[in-house]
């Protein structure tokens, strides 16, 4: 007899729930529940052990794999009252069984432990009223429009109502992780239930909401590690209406997350409404911050309010830099503003479309030249030449490596030595990458002179690379007699 046959019936048990409970990346020929089949069909002792279970069907209920209505029934009918986990990653397409599953969902709401599952139109007013039930033992939500449709949701799904959705209108007391994302059901907003989340860990939400109802949802998430929120058309309100009638302002005391880790914010032509989001949050800890905005015209004192709150996030992310190498990106764009500080460094992308932001640039870098990170970065990431970044690019005294396109590179290059208030640019410049090739000769030309100038002030070598799908095109160093290129220089 095989020694898996000889194991106690507790740890085959446990096997089986390690199997049950697995990620469906876990298995990439056979979902758990596949699995679960194959093995009760194996000998009559497992047979006994997993029909037995209850928990064990329910914690693997993918209707992505029940597709046949007599399947779906009796896989439900193994679950007994266990709480349900429940995973449904494409729609069906069907109008009938769209509806059969959200009558499931509403039926047994009140067993539902964990659900991700994509939206049809069929289905979005079902789900507006699961969305306003209690859920008692829900641990993670995640909802997101059916990837088929792409954007149809938000522009043709019209709202039999526009009255707003509350979620949880009971109360979620056992939610660590919600993701929503609810365009379809735009016009309505979402709304939060008056109901604390003690145990939130993780918020992504992409939907048309008051920026206040969550802010004060806030309040009740001590243990929220991530938020991850979109913005389309928010807005602050100066009072709300309270469920008895009775209208109360909203709270102006800033929102505290001890506990916040990662924080990304995408605002999408509404980047006032984004920055007083920042500037309402007690920044006192230490976290990841990623800050994506586009906007037409971005008004100066917006980018003051937005460098003053990165002050405040830099400060109290000084005595966090890991000693290993801590890059650095810069990216100018068009009406397009992208900023991410974390442990490992920045990124940030600026707008230079219009000339009333073009005049705040210096104001927005400050924060960044001020910070401590600027002491550590080994590597810069260069997209754009704005001449707002000069004093950027001379605070930046340990990068060793830059990482630039040629066009980029041509200014810059033109920069290096002239002062300006500003000194010499990345004086500990010892290698290029370029991410972008163009004509060869005049690269080369610009190399050795940008080489010559390097050298005679420090002495430093300096190395030239072009890599192309992650392979070495060639490498240039003019400090050697040979190129390592195995051909041309370009």
């Amino acid at each position: 007899m095989a020694l898996s046959f000889a194991l106690h019936n507790d740890l085959l048990w446990r096997i089986f729930d390690i199997v049950a409970s697995g990620e469906d990346d876990w298995f990439p020929d056979s979902h758990p529940l596949q699995t679960l089949f194959h093995v009760s069909h194996t000998c009559a002792v497992w047979r006994d052990i997993i029909l037995s279970s209850p928990s064990l069907w329910a914690k693997c209920l993918n209707f992505d794999i029940i597709r046949t209505k007599e399947l779906r029934t009796e896989v439900i009918r193994r679950t007994g009252n266990a709480p349900l986990y429940i995973t449904r990653r494409h729609a069906s397409g069907h109008s009938d069984v769209e509806m059969e599953f959200a009558d499931f969902l509403k039926h047994n709401w009140h067993r539902i432990r964990s659900v991700v599952s994509a939206i049809s139109v069929a289905i979005e007013e079902k789900i507006l009223e699961i969305l306003s039930l209690p859920a008692p033992i829900l641990v993670y939500f995640g909802f997101r429009k059916a990837s088929d449709e792409g954007d149809k949701p938000l522009v043709t799904f019209q709202a039999q109502t526009r009255e707003n959705i509350v979620i949880f209108g009971g109360g979620a007391p056992c939610l660590q992780e919600l993701y929503l994302e609810t365009y379809a059901f735009y016009p309505r907003s979402i709304m939060f239930c008056t109901q604390p989340f003690p145990q939130l860990r993780s918020l992504k939400i992409h939907a048309v909401f008051n920026a206040e109802e969550l802010l004060e949802t806030l309040r009740s998430t001590p243990l929220l590690e991530s938020l991850d929120f979109q913005l389309s058309n928010p807005h602050f309100a100066r009072e709300r209406v309270v469920t008895d009638g009775i209208i109360s302002p909203f709270s102006s005391t800033k929102v505290a997350l001890p506990c916040l880790k990662n924080l990304h914010v995408y605002t999408d032509h509404t980047l006032p409404d984004a920055i007083t989001f920042l500037d309402r949050l007690d920044i006192e800890t230490h976290f990841a911050l990623s800050f994506q905005a586009t906007a037409n015209m971005i008004p100066r004192e917006d980018v003051v309010r937005l460098a003053r709150i990165l002050s405040v996030l830099f400060r109290h992310s000084g005595g966090n830099i890991s000693d290993e190498d801590i890059p650095f990106v810069v990216n100018v764009d068009t009406s397009y503003i992208y900023i991410s500080s974390g442990l490992m460094g920045f990124n940030m992308r600026l707008s230079t479309a219009r000339h009333s932001f073009i005049e705040g640039i210096s104001s927005l870098l400050q924060p960044f030249i001020n910070s401590p990170y600027f002491h550590a970065a080994k590597s810069l990431i260069l997209f754009g030449h704005h001449d707002s970044i000069r004093n950027l690019l001379a605070s930046l005294t340990s990068v060793k490596i830059l990482h630039v396109s040629y066009e980029d590179f041509a200014v810059i290059s033109k920069w290096s030595g002239e002062l300006h208030g500003c000194g010499e640019l990345l004086p500990a410049l010892e290698e290029l990458e370029f991410s972008v090739m163009n004509d060869g000769p005049a690269l080369e030309v610009l190399l050795l002179q940008f080489a010559d100038n390097r050298i005679a002030r420090y002495g430093l070598p300096l190395r030239a690379t072009y890599c192309a799908e992650g392979s070495m095109v060639w490498e240039y160093d003019p400090m050697s007699p040979y190129t390592t290129d195995g051909g041309d220089l370009i």
